[in-house]
Formats: structure tokens, C-alpha cells, sequence
């Protein structure tokens, strides 16, 4: 009886790794269930074994199938309650928007205060002593004691923009690249800036570091920082104000104003499959780990054979935290010497649906091109047709552009815009889309083909003129092609 319950603990175990392998796989609630039932039939099983170890190895299934499940019904209560799921994402931004920047004006104006307040007998030991002060590396910061006459005089971290006297007690500067909060103090003479850096552009360095990234993680939205101004009034838009900007005392200065921003409902849709994903692979990792020491030699082959597979055909590998062994570098390594010895010098994604490596992208700068179904830059990433119905648009269409490091945000060379009917659903308005991929892409296939586009650093030469903005393409019933000014 013994001997029986001990195999059928195996097989119900071995089960249930293979559901949740299918899971990372396709992360639908159906594999979900299956793991759960297994993990309950498994955990069910150990117990009239007493044996600690195989409940512990089934109560870790249980884990993993709980994640799963829970992971499968966010993504559903995305899909199906949109509306709420973003009104609750807006609420939950909106609470913690004035926590976030409170936090920050506090940060800045303290370490404003004690590089005022320091006083060092040489230049070499007040950099020391501001350095000292910033033993926290995130949020970004930096501060700047002036000399006399005006001169930075000692300084540590981080400062974005080069700094000044701003001759007020806090201020913010909204540039191009950053938006940084300044906060300024002056102490029998010794006078101190500080900075903090709130956002920065996607482009820069280290913008993870900034108040905006933090939020972010926290809440799952972004912010949107802007010049105050009446049109950036309304419940969309927080008004920050020094003091406050409802006081009767003094005249309030507005600082800016800044907008949370939630995700698209394709992008929380993978947010949620992400975190749900690595949770699964951890409690599958350690059951796997757990079952390989209770079975006996004869299973161990098997299970190490069937761990493989995992890391191989499903994303257990890069969900934890793996991503060096299974990057894409390693993907595409082998294409490179394939490519380079071909006649051709242009390489052509179509419905590729994977993140290219930087190394890879820089190699053939210029020879990549892909096409995306809409008119970038609205849309970029997936789920375009979903968005674009959602939005409402009128018309919608296809982009053919070279790649870049960032997901379809490389220079686009053509478009061709679909109109959006009355009755147009995903299905129909795909076809449509396609339809006119079909035919713009071997157009701009030709032009690279025969010498009349180049790309060079993200510039793109047409006919020998600098393309400023992308070639529009309309195409007639009689599939000709027409040029719109």
C-alpha cells in the first residue's frame, strides 16, 4: 500500500510540473486548474506518507499553482473589466502622487540644508562630507556648495543640469531630456543647491534611478511631468505648489504639473504575466529541486531530462532571473555569420514578435527593417488593433521602419493609413491592415533594393534628400500606389 501511494505521489507530482511548465508556455487558466488539482492530489498523497519532504515539495506546488491561477485571473479582469481595472490603477496613483512628491521635496530641501549647514576647513574634506550625505543612491541626487563669489565650490552625486543659484527656496527645471526638483539654502554665506531628479526621457542613462521610475514600480503608472499652464487643469493633471496651492496666506508658486499615466491594457496585461511568471517559476524550480531528492536513482535521470526541457522550450529560464544564459544574444548569435555571407546586405522581420539584441541591432544598423501595424509612433508594442478600436480613431495602418534598440521606435520610411469603418472589429480591420502591408513592403524592399533608401545613424536618405517625416502611401482599388502629400 505503502509502495503504491509512494509511485502515485510521483506521477501526480510529475504532473503537475508538466502544468506548470504548460503554463509558462501558455499562461492560460486552464493549466492553471490542472497544476492546482494536481498539487491538492499530491499534497493529499504526502500526507499519508509523513513524509516532510514530499509535502514540502507539494505544498510548493500548491504555490506555484495559486500564482498561476492568480496571474491567469488579473490577466481576465483586465481583458473583461478594463474600465475598472483602470480606474482602480488611476485611484491608486492619484493616493500615492502626493506621498511620492512629498517625499522627494523633502529629500532635496534636507540635503540643501546640510550642504549649507556643513562647514569644512579645506575644499578636500567638504567634497568628503557632502559625499557622505548620499549614501542612498535612489532616488538620483546631487548638491553643490558656491564659494564666495558664486563658483561651485565642492560637490557629490549626480547633477543633471549644470547647477546655478536659483535665488528661491525650490524650484523645478523641465528640459528635453530631465525634470529635476532644485531646492536652495544659504548659511551665514555659504550657499547650497541641491538636485533631485523626477524624470527623465527614455534616451538618457540611469533612468531608473528617477522619482518617476520608482513610482512607476510602485504603482504600475508613470508620471507625466509638464510646465503649470490652465490647460494642465483638471482631474487628470495634480497641480504641485509651493505652499500649497489652495493657500489664502500667500500667493502659491506651481512648481509643475504632472499627470499619472496608467498602462495600456496590453502593457498590464504583461506586467501581470511577468510577475505572475516568476513566481510559477521559482515554486516549479524548487519543487523540481525537492522531487530530484526524494526519488529514487531510477527517476533522477528523468527529472534532470525533464528539467532541461523546461529551461529550453518554456521561459522558466529567463523568469528567474537567468536572462545572461537565455538572452537573445545568445539566440542570434549563430545568424550573424549566416547573414554577413549572404549577397544580400538588407534583413527583413516580418511577424518576428522578439526583441532583438542591442549587439545585433547595432551590427546591421541600417539593414534592418520591419513593419508594424500602425502609424507609429501611436501604438508601438502589441495589441494594436485592440487600442486603436478602444481610442476610437478614425483611421489606422501600417508603419515600415528600420530597427532600433527601442521597440519599434526607429525611423519610419512609409505609411499607409486604413480607414476605420462603422462595425470594424480586430479581425476585420487586421485584414485590412495587412492587406496594404502586402503591398508596402516590397515597396520599400525595392527602393533599399536598387539603391534609392539608405539609413545611417537612425538618418534615412531617400532619392539623395534627408526624409523628414514618413513617406505617406495610399493604394488604389487597382492596387497602384500613390504618393500623399
Amino acid at each position: 500500500m505503502k509502495a503504491t501511494t509512494w509511485a502515485l505521489w510521483e506521477i501526480w507530482i510529475g504532473a503537475l510540473i508538466v502544468a506548470l511548465g504548460f503554463w509558462l508556455l501558455y499562461p492560460e487558466g486552464i493549466w492553471g486548474v490542472g497544476a492546482a488539482v494536481f498539487a491538492l492530489g499530491a499534497t493529499i498523497l504526502a500526507a499519508r506518507t509523513s513524509r516532510p519532504v514530499k509535502v514540502a515539495a507539494s505544498v510548493l506546488g500548491l504555490a506555484g499553482s495559486g500564482a498561476a491561477l492568480h496571474a491567469s485571473w488579473q490577466v481576465a479582469a483586465i481583458e473583461n473589466n478594463w474600465e475598472e481595472v483602470r480606474t482602480s490603477l488611476v485611484e491608486r496613483a492619484t493616493r500615492q502622487l502626493e506621498i511620492t512628491l512629498g517625499d522627494a521635496v523633502a529629500i532635496v530641501e534636507a540635503l540643501a540644508e546640510r550642504g549649507a549647514n556643513l562647514q569644512a576647513s579645506s575644499r578636500s574634506e567638504m567634497f568628503s562630507m557632502l559625499q557622505g550625505g548620499l549614501a542612498a543612491r535612489s532616488p538620483e541626487r546631487g548638491v553643490v556648495v558656491f564659494g564666495r563669489t558664486g563658483e561651485p565650490w565642492a560637490w557629490a552625486g549626480n547633477l543633471r543640469i549644470p547647477p546655478v543659484p536659483i535665488g528661491v527656496p525650490l524650484r523645478a527645471q523641465i528640459t528635453q531630456f530631465y525634470v529635476v526638483l532644485e531646492a536652495e539654502r544659504t548659511r551665514d554665506g555659504q550657499k547650497a543647491v541641491a538636485q533631485l531628479l523626477l524624470a527623465g526621457d527614455s534616451a538618457v542613462p540611469n533612468r531608473d534611478a528617477t522619482v518617476g521610475a520608482r513610482f512607476a514600480r510602485l504603482t504600475g503608472s508613470e508620471l507625466r511631468f509638464s510646465a503649470p499652464g490652465p490647460e494642465r487643469r483638471g482631474r487628470d493633471f495634480f497641480q504641485y505648489c509651493v505652499p500649497d496651492c489652495n493657500s489664502i496666506d500667500v500667493q502659491p508658486d506651481t512648481l509643475f504639473a504632472v499627470q499619472p499615466v496608467p498602462p495600456t491594457q496590453g502593457t498590464l496585461k504583461l506586467m501581470m504575466l511577468e510577475r505572475g511568471g516568476r513566481r510559477v517559476a521559482v515554486a516549479l524550480a524548487m519543487t523540481l529541486v525537492v522531487f530530484f531528492v526524494v526519488v529514487g536513482s531510477r527517476l533522477r535521470f528523468w527529472t534532470l531530462a525533464g528539467g532541461a526541457v523546461l529551461l529550453l522550450v518554456t521561459p522558466l529560464g529567463p523568469r528567474l532571473w537567468l536572462e545572461p544564459l537565455f538572452s537573445p544574444r545568445t539566440y542570434f548569435l549563430s545568424s550573424f555569420g549566416l547573414l554577413n555571407t549572404s549577397a544580400g546586405g538588407l534583413v527583413v522581420l516580418a511577424g518576428f514578435m522578439r526583441i532583438l539584441d542591442d549587439a545585433f541591432v547595432e551590427h546591421f544598423d541600417g539593414r534592418l527593417l520591419n513593419v508594424h501595424p500602425s502609424l507609429l509612433p501611436k501604438y508601438p508594442g502589441l495589441n494594436t488593433y485592440c487600442r486603436v478600436l478602444a481610442a476610437k480613431d478614425s483611421v489606422h495602418g501600417c508603419s515600415i521602419h528600420f530597427v532600433s534598440s527601442r521597440v519599434d521606435g526607429g525611423p519610419v520610411v512609409a505609411q499607409s493609413e486604413v480607414p476605420i469603418q462603422a462595425g470594424d472589429d480586430e479581425i476585420s480591420l487586421s485584414a485590412k491592415v495587412q492587406a496594404s502591408e502586402h503591398k508596402l513592403y516590397p515597396m520599400v524592399i525595392g527602393w533599399f533594393a536598387r539603391g534609392a533608401l539608405r539609413c545611417r545613424r537612425q538618418t534615412i536618405m531617400l532619392d539623395g534628400e534627408l526624409l523628414g517625416k514618413p513617406r505617406k502611401i495610399a493604394f488604389t482599388d487597382l492596387d497602384e500606389a500613390q504618393e500623399l502629400n
